[in-house]
């Protein structure tokens, strides 16, 4: 199967694993958007800060009132944070 099939496939079956690089105002909703879609989403920044809030649940954008999707996201194992970008490309599909 080529690369660009089996990547439709899991797509389509929501197996696919996706990255989002920059977990702002942008991004963080489109992670949140992609994980309650049934996608793992592996979520990179450089804010340690950040990615240490979005492991645990809380956004650290409030005013973004993604708070309980992400709790939510995390705790289903949908979606996490780390500050490596490159293992977070490696790791997705």
């Amino acid at each position: 199967m080529t690369h660009s099939i089996e990547l439709i496939r899991k797509i389509t079956d929501r197996t696919a694993t996706i990255s989002v690089i920059g977990l702002g105002y942008v991004g963080l909703p489109t992670a949140v958007f992609f994980a309650e879609e049934g996608f793992r989403v592996i979520g990179a920044d450089l804010d340690e800060t950040k990615v240490e809030s979005i492991n645990s649940g809380r956004s650290p954008l409030h005013e973004l009132q993604v708070d309980t999707q992400l709790a939510d996201a995390v705790q289903r194992g949908r979606l996490s944070a780390t500050t490596d970008v490159k293992e977070a490309v490696r790791r997705s599909d």
